[in-house]
């Protein structure tokens, strides 16, 4: 983006830079931290010669403009649009019928990768099925990361209480979102968060920890909880 920026320069060209996480996040730094303080670089002096700036969020557009020290006036934002779609009146039945069932299942749909903080996701989800062993949980993704959650579940004694599956093609998400009744995500970063949009969608309200992104879509008490990175806190909320 660096040597692009200074060509539309040289060429007196237009040159819209794009930001999709929270590059601001101390997270992002230390999971890669060479290569990203690196970015870190390059981006700001790819913002500082930019007269726009496209993010994905608010909430990225306050963080990195007061990390890096950027005009708040050169960015824009401009969410990640979604393909999941649920009418208003099917949401409802969907609530509806939830509503007069004995059974409760908690969902994650994403990468197993290091950021999405998935060890806290499963310790949360232990002390919940301590205070109610009916809860189910569904974990859908793939990722290098996969295996390890999968082991510490595998060797619990709520292992039955887990459903583990691969990467899903869009036109079948609908039918696990439409079973579950609550999206859970403890990601340390994220950029927008498209996936608590589309579980939004299917009348799911979510959880999820102060990652960026999703602190625009959330309203604590109204549509799902924002929490800490503790697991005391996660299954609290998701109790309530």
């Amino acid at each position: 983006a660096l040597l692009l920026v200074i060509l539309s320069i040289l060429i007196n060209s237009g040159f819209l830079p794009q930001i999709h996480t929270d590059i601001s996040s101390k997270f992002w730094i230390k999971q890669n931290f060479i290569v990203n303080q690196f970015r870190k670089y390059t981006a700001y002096l790819t913002m500082k010669l930019s007269s726009h700036i496209r993010v994905v969020s608010d909430n990225n557009l306050k963080s990195i403009s007061n990390k890096f020290k950027i005009d708040s006036k050169k960015f824009y934002v401009a969410p990640v649009p979604i393909s999941l779609h649920c009418n208003k009146k099917e949401v409802i039945n969907l609530i509806n019928e939830k509503l007069q069932k004995n059974i409760f299942n908690i969902i994650y749909i994403g990468r197993f990768s290091k950021e999405k903080n998935l060890k806290l996701w499963i310790d949360s989800a232990f002390l919940i099925l301590k205070k109610n062993p009916a809860i189910t949980f569904t974990l859908i993704g793939y990722g290098n990361g996969k295996r390890r959650i999968e082991k510490i579940v595998e060797s619990s004694s709520f292992k039955n209480n887990f459903k583990f599956l691969n990467k899903l093609d869009n036109e079948k998400i609908p039918f696990y979102l439409k079973r579950s009744n609550l999206f859970l995500l403890t990601s340390y970063y994220e950029g927008f968060g498209r996936v608590l949009l589309e579980a939004m969608n299917f009348g799911l309200p979510c959880i999820c920890t102060p990652c960026g992104g999703p602190e625009d879509l959330i309203k604590n008490g109204e549509n799902g909880f924002i929490v800490n990175w503790n697991a005391k806190s996660v299954s609290s909320a998701c109790l309530k």
